[in-house]
């Protein structure tokens, strides 16, 4: 039995109809009546509500480049000149994302009947333009998926000693808590991102709720491989390598880092410069085939994959892959190929010096 989720839904939907008229029809109101309340809000009323947002979806729809500033501010400008608008709020309790799919149906419906301008999560401050906003609710209700990078942010706080605490915000809008990571050193921060934006928000398009105790990992015995979910301060849901019963900590982060980078390394790339549109992903590597000569990879030592790493992390990554002859195709099943030999070596601490540290130094 799915276990019920909790929500915390705060939208804000600006418009330049000042009706306070409900912009969508009885039997939409009926069917939402018990996952949303709503109210028609004015500037006089609420001139709270009416801020600009400080957060902004990237426009190239990557989690890796800062928030576009630029774009923030021009929601700023647009909601200047709104007198209403319609907040939508849930706090329900589902085993679904039904009070997810009510909330952004209804502020759909009244930046759409009531000229709107702009919608704003009250609770992540992200604003979207009233177009952007539709869109995304469009793909919600054609294919029951919302993107979550979109929608929850991750903040980096430096602790002062080299280490990062990194937490979300947002993850309520999916009807999970917000997670942080405690003490993280900074070289991890964008896998940080990656790890809550990608792995653990998978379990919020799963219906899963994370819950304390719980743990995050592969399913053998070795416990060096698993990370924990613990209560944190402020209702947070900590990540952390101590063992919730053996109070023991384990090198979790780092082999979890070394586990899921393949995953993370493909996609980063992937989302910082788009592959070709006929990419072809069923490649075969068989160096006989005479098919595939030139997606062929000359990757063929450790010391080949740690300069092929450290390429991909600098300022060029299509001219790292173009001189270690790797295609968008080669790279995923290289990288997973490098990934399994190792780990089934033990060899894993050479791979987290090959994919983190300096590889310079590292032998065929």
């Amino acid at each position: 039995m799915t276990e019920a989720r909790s929500f915390d839904i705060d939208l804000v939907a600006f418009v330049r109809d000042a009706s306070a008229e409900p912009p969508w029809s009885t039997e939409l109101a009926e069917q939402t009546r018990d996952l949303v309340t709503w109210e028609h809000v004015t500037r006089d009323a609420q001139p709270h509500l009416f801020e600009a947002p400080r957060f902004a979806p990237d426009p190239d729809g990557t989690i890796w480049a800062p928030m576009s500033e630029q774009r923030a501010r021009a929601l700023g400008d647009r909601i200047a000149t709104a007198s209403s608008a319609w907040r939508i709020k849930s706090s329900a309790r589902a085993d679904d994302s039904s009070p997810l799919h009510a909330a952004m149906g209804l502020s759909a419906a009244a930046l759409v009947e009531r000229d709107g301008i702009a919608l704003v999560d009250a609770r992540t401050q992200v604003g979207f333009d009233a177009d952007d906003w539709c869109e995304r609710v469009a793909v919600l209700t054609e294919e029951g998926a919302v993107t979550l990078c979109d929608f929850v942010r991750v903040e980096h706080v430096p602790d002062g000693d080299g280490t990062l605490s990194v937490r979300t915000r947002g993850m309520p809008l999916f009807g999970q808590r917000d997670l942080t990571i405690s003490h993280l050193d900074e070289k991890y921060k964008d896998f940080a991102t990656w790890l809550f934006l990608e792995a653990f928000g998978s379990y919020a398009a799963l219906r899963r709720p994370l819950l304390s105790g719980q743990n995050f990992g592969y399913t053998r015995a070795d416990p060096s491989s698993k990370l924990f979910f613990s209560e944190a301060e402020d209702g947070l849901l900590r990540v952390t390598d101590c063992h919730p019963v053996e109070k023991r900590a384990v090198p979790s982060l780092r082999r979890c880092l070394v586990n899921l980078f393949p995953s993370f390394l493909v996609q980063r790339h992937e989302l910082l410069t788009p592959p070709p549109a006929d990419l072809d992903l069923e490649l075969d590597l068989d160096e006989d085939d005479e098919d595939d000569d030139e997606d062929e990879t000359k990757v063929t030592s450790l010391a080949d994959y740690a300069a092929l790493t450290r390429g991909l992390h600098g300022d060029d990554p299509e001219a790292a892959m173009q001189t270690w002859g790797v295609s968008w195709g080669t790279l995923a099943a290289v990288t997973y190929e490098w990934t399994a030999a190792l780990a089934e070596e033990g060899a894993r601490d050479t791979l987290e010096a090959a994919v983190f540290d300096d590889p310079s130094g590292l032998s065929a």
